[in-house]
Formats: structure tokens, C-alpha cells, sequence
């Protein structure tokens, strides 16, 4: 090229990863080359490189209600770092599961949410010896469903407990917020107990109350001077004949009457023999009849008979026995003497001061009968 002339500016070179920054008349690059100076000797033009630095992008890691966690500065497709997982806010019921977004590749700016799922709880059922009752999975904040009551032999359910005490009941419109057990309440079915005597005058009875179901009771009854106890009957039947009963309580409440009666008023009768020998001594319920002892008997004599009836006792009462002679005339053979076989004589014995001087004496009251004494004090008088 001629001396002092201008050099064409020639189209901008390019280079990977470089921008093209112009052309310098130095090596240092220090001193742009003037494309409009003309040339006056041998000329080295130096190209000039700007290293294109890769773009750079924000991630802002944030939490549920958007509260930045953590910023990362990043090049361009290049990948951000989360934050530590102690770093990520605790969300109460819920569990950090990841996050919103992929970062591992980034070519903008961007806003990554942390993500959280709801927690389940279980909430458990001790039923201390009751029926069994399932668990329930129940979300976080919500409510768990009162189950059907179990039921326990003996007892009555009386709810669920917060705690193994049973002293804090539990609401089931409580929210759960994390796994919980309740625990049953059990109150003892209870039947009522009555005892009445069957009349005051007759006696007094103890026993009456509450008691558990299964449990054993005891009734007594007492009775007063001059009555008995005969039995204890429920319904109008008879249950017990001893006055101290003991039961084991059922399903249900019992009504007991206590049944007493007056003593009975009794009367002696005494049974005699013709001289005297006492053959059978009873005591007899006024009223009622007394029971004759067998028949006695006396050599030459025929048993006849009592002396008087004993069909309805109202007293003490002596009954003698009556014979028959058997031969007539001659001595008896019971060691006394016929005074007479004269069905036409009758005597009537009184009571005197003189002592009749035969051991045995027989008076005829008929041609059959004869009545036989025994060292009787009596003076004999012929009518």
C-alpha cells in the first residue's frame, strides 16, 4: 500500500467464548489502532478479546407462607444448593417433602417453595377388658369419630379418658394433633336389694342396699320375743329357710320379705296308766290334738280307752287310761279286789283327808267299766 494511506477497517473477527473488543497498534492491547491514520511503515494490528462471562441467576428458596430460607447465586445452567434440612421451617401437622421446582439446571431467576404434606395420626382405643375397638387414622386438625361403646360383662361403660388415671375426659370435638390413646372408663352395674320383714311386731331384718352385679349379699332376719323365723320368700316364693342368706346378686334388683309367726301358745298332756305310771308326756300347739301313746295293758283287764278327750288341747291336760274287767268276781289281776259286780250299786269317790288303806282300789262304775286308783286319798260314798 502507498506511503500514508489509510488501511479499510476489516469485518470484526469472532472467537468462541470471546467478544470482539476492536483492534490495537500495540501488543499490550493498550492502544486502539486509528483506522482513519494513514500507514507509513510496516503495521501489526492486534486484535483485542473480551472473555464473555456466563450469565449468573438468582434462586430463592422460600417456605410455605413465602419466607425466604436461602438465596444461591448460580451461573447459567448451572445448579443451585437447597438449603440444610435444618434450615427448612417446621411446619406443625405437616412433613417437608421436597420442593416445588428443579434446580439443577438454572437459566433464570427463580423462586423454589418448599412443599410440605399433612400428617396422619393414630388415635388408639384401650378398653380395659372391654370389647374391642379399632384405631382410627385421623389427619392432622381434624377429629376422631366416637366409636360405639364397647361393653364389658358387669359393668357399665362410662366414657373415654385422656389419660390411664381416668380422671380427664375426653371431648371428641377436640382437633388431633398427634397420636393419642383413650382409654375406657368401666363403672360396676349395681341392682338394689330390699328386705321387709312380714310384719314389725314379728321381727327386724338387715340386708337392704346397693350392690354390684355378681356380688355376694347377705340378709338376716332376727326375730322378736315370742316369734320365729320361717322363711325368706321373693314373688311370693319361698327363696331361704335360713334366717341368715346369702346370695350372689344377678342381673337385676330382688325384693325380700322376711316371714315370721308368733310362737305357738303349747299345753302339757300328760299320759297316765291306772296307777299312776306316766306313759307319755307332750306338749301340744294349743288347739291342736295330741297323740296318744300306745295302748297300754294290765293282766285280767281290757284297755278301753282314755278318760277324757284330747282332740282340741286349750290346757294342761292328764288322760288316763280305762279298762274293762275281763272275768267277773275274784281278784284282779292287777293285785287289787272288785268291790262289786252289781251293776245296781254306784259309787261316787270324793276328796277327804283319809288315806284309802288298800294299794289298789277298782270302783264299778258299770257292769264293764272300771276305774283304777292308785293309793287314792278318798272317802267312798254309797249313793
Amino acid at each position: 500500500m502507498n506511503y500514508n494511506t489509510k488501511v479499510a477497517k476489516p469485518t470484526d473477527p469472532t472467537r468462541a467464548e470471546y467478544n470482539f473488543s476492536g483492534w490495537c497498534s500495540d501488543e499490550t492491547l493498550a492502544t486502539a489502532f486509528d483506522f482513519n491514520s494513514g500507514i507509513k511503515g510496516d503495521t501489526v494490528v492486534y486484535a483485542k478479546w473480551t472473555k464473555i462471562e456466563a450469565p449468573k441467576y438468582t434462586v430463592t428458596f422460600v417456605d410455605y407462607e413465602g419466607n425466604t430460607i436461602s438465596t444461591s447465586l448460580v451461573d447459567e445452567s448451572s445448579g443451585a444448593t437447597a438449603p440444610a434440612t435444618a434450615e427448612i421451617p417446621i411446619r406443625e401437622g405437616y412433613a417437608f417433602i421436597g420442593w416445588d421446582k428443579i434446580f439443577d439446571h438454572v437459566t433464570a431467576n427463580m423462586t423454589v417453595t418448599a412443599q410440605y404434606q399433612i400428617r396422619s395420626y393414630t388415635v388408639g382405643f384401650a378398653v380395659n377388658g372391654g370389647s374391642e375397638v379399632g384405631n382410627q387414622t385421623v389427619v392432622y386438625n381434624k377429629k376422631a369419630v366416637k366409636p360405639t361403646n364397647p361393653t364389658k360383662g358387669g359393668f357399665i361403660f362410662a366414657g373415654w379418658y385422656s389419660n390411664e388415671e381416668l380422671t380427664t375426659a375426653f371431648d371428641f370435638n377436640t382437633s388431633i394433633k398427634d397420636n393419642k390413646v383413650l382409654y375406657a372408663k368401666w363403672s360396676s352395674v349395681t341392682h338394689t336389694v330390699s328386705v321387709t320383714p312380714n310384719s314389725s311386731e314379728g321381727g327386724t331384718v338387715s340386708g337392704s342396699g346397693t350392690y354390684e352385679e355378681n356380688e355376694s349379699v347377705t340378709v338376716t332376719a332376727t326375730a322378736n320375743t315370742d316369734y320365729c323365723f320361717v322363711n325368706w320368700t321373693e314373688s311370693g316364693v319361698a327363696v331361704s329357710t335360713n334366717a341368715s342368706y346369702t346370695f350372689q346378686l344377678g342381673t337385676g334388683d330382688r325384693t325380700l320379705i322376711a316371714n315370721f309367726k308368733a310362737n305357738p301358745i303349747t299345753h302339757t298332756v300328760t299320759f297316765k296308766d291306772y296307777d299312776g305310771k306316766i306313759l307319755k308326756t307332750e306338749s301340744v300347739e294349743s288347739g291342736k290334738e295330741a297323740t296318744a301313746p300306745p295302748n297300754p295293758s294290765s293282766a285280767g283287764y281290757a284297755f278301753t280307752g282314755w278318760n277324757t278327750t284330747f282332740s282340741k288341747v286349750t290346757s294342761d291336760l292328764t288322760v288316763t287310761a280305762e279298762y274293762r274287767k275281763v272275768s267277773s268276781g275274784g281278784s284282779s289281776g292287777g293285785g287289787g279286789s272288785a268291790v262289786s259286780t252289781d251293776t245296781t250299786k254306784t259309787y261316787q269317790a270324793a276328796v277327804s283327808g283319809t288315806d284309802i288303806t288298800p294299794t289298789n282300789v277298782s270302783v264299778i262304775i258299770d257292769s264293764n267299766v272300771v276305774v283304777r286308783q292308785s293309793k287314792l286319798v278318798l272317802n267312798m260314798l254309797a249313793l
